[in-house]
């Protein structure tokens, strides 16, 4: 026969690790876009007015008088 608190362990343990994955996938993933932001912002769009980071394409885009004039992909 098991004991509860065995099965509670086991399953607390499960959920625990599951947790500290996730969190430290979304930290991974955070720093990564600030990380691709920067270097659209300094590098690639320092010269311009503005400058836009789609995280979602990986696309800088760069501005002059509110229009898009260079646009790079930094994936």
């Amino acid at each position: 026969m098991v004991n509860g608190w065995k099965i509670a362990f086991w399953i607390l343990l499960i959920v625990w690790i599951i947790e500290t994955s996730l969190f430290g996938y979304i930290v991974y993933v955070g720093t990564e876009i600030v990380r691709d932001e920067a270097d659209c912002q300094i590098n690639v769009c320092g010269n311009y007015d503005a400058f836009y980071f789609d995280y979602m394409e990986d696309i800088c885009y760069c501005y002059k008088d509110n229009e898009i004039v260079y646009e790079e992909f930094l994936g």
